[in-house]
């Protein structure tokens, strides 16, 4: 886990994914976050990339050859690179592998800026393209609602 600090609010993220896990205000002690509630769903705030949503049969074509490719893309599921910069800022970086390029045949190199400001926490994200061909993707990360139990 990478923790991120200053006086008013901590965050808690992890390799997996870049994954922030949570959101907590020092004041109040309240967590921002979906708690991770294995029985209903055990993400916090995936990152998706390089597609969100499913293709059909999980399959696609590209110049001629078929790719299968996961609900989601595969980002959430790999280690990051971690550069903690200071108590209050981390970069992942996530590049291609020879896994990747079994699922998705380009090049190239993810990055996610975590930075907390005051009292609140930024998230940069950063697509480049180091390949000499045009890269396709899509990117998006869930953050579900702060969990609410109800009473009945």
């Amino acid at each position: 886990m990478i923790f991120l600090e200053n006086e008013h609010i901590k965050a808690s993220l992890t390799t997996k994914g870049a994954e922030l896990q949570k959101l907590t205000s020092k004041e109040t002690g309240r967590n921002y976050l979906w708690d991770g509630n294995p029985d209903y769903w055990g993400k916090f705030s995936p990152i998706l990339f390089p597609i969100v949503g499913a293709i059909k049969n999980n399959t696609y074509l590209f110049e001629g050859k078929e790719y299968t490719l996961p609900r989601h893309g595969f980002a959430r599921d790999n280690q990051f690179e971690a550069e903690q910069i200071s108590n209050t800022e981390v970069v992942f970086t996530l590049i291609q592998n020879e896994e990747t390029l079994k699922v998705y045949p380009f090049d190239f190199k993810l990055k996610l800026h975590y930075k907390i400001t005051d009292a609140s926490l930024s998230c940069t994200y950063i697509v480049l393209n180091p390949g000499n061909k045009e890269l396709l993707f899509q990117l998006a990360d869930i953050r579900p609602l702060p969990y609410q139990p109800m009473s009945i």
